[in-house]
């Protein structure tokens, strides 16, 4: 995982101007990601011509997500308390359900301070025939 770590930490400049010419409505939501590295869309990036993506607001209690997980970023939400603005998070759309990709800690600082929706980038299953898709996955594979 690592590597996968260190490959988007040198690309991550490109990476968000080939998404900003993909997605042009998405520049917050891809500067904030860009920040993280893009760690949470690794997988999708790899394949992003099955992939489309919109940014939205998610009423927070209609997202599925991995309780275990949920416990766990429990134990670690003091890290996260000076956050100020809690970004985007990360959601994928399976059989027309919203499912927690990344975010955990955003989705616990949002119920502590009773916001009941967050901002998100949605990713669904589609074919996604920007020319910008090949350049990514070589982006990245030229950079392992």
């Amino acid at each position: 995982m690592k590597v996968f770590a260190n490959t988007l930490s040198k690309v991550k400049t490109e990476l968000a101007r080939l998404l900003t010419q993909m997605y042009p409505d998405m520049n917050e939501a891809i500067a904030y990601h860009t920040q993280e590295n893009f760690r949470e869309w690794f997988g999708i990036l790899f394949d992003l011509h099955k992939w489309e993506a919109t940014t939205t607001m998610i009423d927070i209690d209609t997202i599925q997500y991995v309780h275990s997980k949920m416990e766990v970023v429990k134990t670690e939400i003091d890290d996260y308390q000076g956050i100020e603005d809690l970004g985007y998070i990360t959601v994928v759309t399976i059989e027309s359900e919203y499912h927690l990709l990344d975010g955990y800690h955003r989705i616990l600082l949002a119920k502590d301070r009773e916001i009941d929706t967050v901002k998100a980038v949605v990713w669904k299953k589609g074919q996604n025939m920007h020319s910008n898709c090949q350049k990514i996955k070589q982006l990245i594979l030229d950079n392992l």
